[in-house]
C-alpha cells in the first residue's frame, strides 16, 4: 500500500452515540439503523470540518423497534472530511463505506 491511501476498515462503522465521528475521507454506500427507539427518534449523520453543515442522512422512527436505512448506487455519497452522528437518539447505526 502507498503512502497517499489509507484503507478503508472491513465492514462497518459503529455508531451507538452522538458525538461519535469518523475522520476519513470517504464515500458513503449504505446507511442501517437499527434497535429499540421510541416514537420520534431521530438520528443525523453530518460532515465534518469544511463539510459541517452537510446533511448526510436523516432518519426518523414512527415505530418502537426501528431497521431502516438508505444504499447509495457507486459511487456513493462523498464525504470528503468523514461524518459524525450529530444526533443519534438511540438504537446503533451501521456506516458502510468505501
Amino acid at each position: 500500500m502507498n503512502g497517499y491511501i489509507k484503507e478503508k476498515p472491513i465492514g462497518a462503522i459503529i455508531m451507538t452515540a452522538a458525538g461519535q465521528e469518523y475522520d476519513q475521507p470517504c464515500r458513503i454506500m449504505a446507511v442501517l439503523w437499527e434497535g429499540t427507539t421510541t416514537l420520534g427518534d431521530r438520528v443525523e449523520l453530518k460532515g465534518r470540518n469544511e463539510s459541517k453543515n452537510a446533511l448526510f442522512w436523516p432518519g426518523k422512527t414512527d415505530t418502537t423497534s426501528t431497521y431502516m436505512g438508505m444504499t447509495w448506487e457507486r459511487p456513493g455519497l462523498h464525504a470528503p472530511d468523514g461524518f459524525k452522528a450529530d444526533r443519534l437518539d438511540s438504537g446503533t447505526v451501521y456506516v458502510y463505506v468505501i
